[in-house]
């Protein structure tokens, strides 16, 4: 009687305790010609938001393995004596299927997204833009996570 009941109690509070978001397919636009003259790379990017997922305990997933998606977005420009403006925008969307009355299409529903605005020197570009992808992405999982679990 009493393994059955902590059985159904391990049950209970392991579901209680599941995790939200499980896996998360990340992606960015490709850079242009003015993240080459900042010195950027998506690189850096996609391996600031992976990172933050794995802190978080959320795995990264392949494309097609997930049905949520992180898709980054910099926008740079040069902004002349050795500095550069950036501005940073992610969103956390899912995919899923939209019933319509002559069958059945895919969409996508942005469950967060977030930017941030910044200037460095070109040599402190990449960390700055790494480390708002890092707590936008942060923001977003916590966002996401507190709507899920309500």
């Amino acid at each position: 009687m009493k393994i059955i009941f902590l059985v159904i109690l391990m049950l209970v509070f392991s579901r209680s305790n599941a995790q939200p978001i499980q896996n998360v397919y990340v992606f960015a636009e490709n850079a242009d010609e003015d993240f080459i003259k900042c010195n950027l790379s998506n690189e850096g990017l996609l391996a600031s938001a992976r990172s933050t997922l794995r802190y978080n305990r959320i795995s990264n997933a392949e494309i097609g393995s997930s049905d949520l998606s992180l898709y980054i977005r910099a926008t740079v420009l040069p902004a002349g004596q050795g500095f550069c403006a950036t501005y940073v925008h992610l969103e956390f969307y899912k995919m899923s299927p939209i019933n319509i009355p002559k069958g059945r299409l895919w969409g996508s529903h942005v469950l967060c997204g977030k930017g941030s605005l910044t200037t460095a020197s070109i040599q402190n570009t990449q960390t700055r833009l790494n480390d708002s992808v890092r707590s936008l992405t942060d923001k977003c999982i916590t966002e996401i996570e507190d709507k899920l679990n309500k």
